[in-house]
């Protein structure tokens, strides 16, 4: 692991934020979650192009760490956190609680030390380059919850919008501009997410936040050896009687007819089991 980078990307809502504040608890290890600026990647004409960003960035960061002692990255107080949306829910979801600044490293590091950078979807938009680079890994969630946390929270998903990925995938954007419904919309793109991890990333680098879950952190391995010690009293939030019911037996009835490539990573049983707890009322809130 000494002076390695690693990648995470993953689909929205999914445990990736979560996964990157576990891993970064451990020692000699520092990430940073969604440092790079919008701009950043606004610049960036072609995934040729953000790679080289990514490099830079990354590089800067490594040289600000053992330099400075901090760290840029979207942050809660000068901490990572496990959700970056947590305020209250308005009309349109709950806003980001998060921030992008510098946060100070506060344990001793060595000059080898591992350095993840978080970037979910515009890894996932770029995903194809970027393995070539750097050891990559991707977040996926049971489809049902995963859609059900993006009508939650105020971001473009909401809207069956796609955003950077528009640009660097314009087969995408074209599919969506001709499916008005804005579930239908959120369908292809959640299918467009697992199909970028099926195609690009071997199957031990895609974690499912289910697996996360119930190993108490121990499914990190992959990223970290030291993970595979973890014991850390984790809790699954699919359950999904946070949500408005007649919007998720939509967004499920709309899911179990499809096809994509979510159900190489999960079964429709699945799905059918979550739609089934809904109506039973669930149990403790989805997030």
């Amino acid at each position: 692991m000494a002076g390695k980078d690693i990648l995470i990307t993953g689909l929205p809502r999914s445990g990736n934020t979560l996964a990157n504040k576990l891993i970064a608890d451990l020692p000699d290890v520092v990430a940073i979650d969604e440092g790079m600026r919008l701009v950043e990647f606004e610049a960036c004409p072609t995934p040729e192009w953000l790679a080289i960003a990514t490099r830079r960035f990354l590089a800067e960061q490594r040289r600000l760490v053992l330099e400075e002692g901090q760290v840029w990255t979207s942050h809660q107080q000068g901490k990572l956190t496990d959700n970056v949306f947590t305020g209250p829910r308005g009309d349109q979801g709950r806003a980001r609680s998060v921030v992008q600044g510098w946060i100070d490293i506060e344990k001793p590091v060595t000059s080898e030390f591992t350095l993840l950078l978080k970037q979910p979807v515009v890894f996932a938009a770029t995903l194809e380059r970027l393995v070539k680079q750097w050891p990559t890994f991707a977040f996926v969630r049971n489809p049902l919850a995963a859609m059900g946390s993006w009508n939650s929270v105020n971001f473009g998903l909401r809207a069956g919008r796609a955003g950077l990925i528009e640009k660097y995938h314009p087969e995408l954007a074209q599919k969506l501009l001709q499916t008005p419904d804005v579930y239908d919309r959120q369908v292809l793109i959640l299918h467009w997410f697992f199909e970028q991890f099926a195609r690009h990333l071997p199957r031990t680098s895609v974690i499912r936040y289910e697996d996360l879950i119930a190993s108490q952190g121990r499914a990190l391995a992959p990223l970290h050896p030291a993970a595979a010690e973890f014991a850390h009293p984790l809790t699954s939030r699919n359950s999904l009687n946070d949500y408005d019911l007649q919007m998720m037996l939509t967004i499920g009835d709309k899911l179990l007819a499809s096809h994509g490539a979510a159900w190489t990573f999960y079964q429709k049983a699945e799905v059918k089991a979550l739609l089934d707890d809904l109506l039973a009322g669930g149990v403790t809130p989805a997030r």
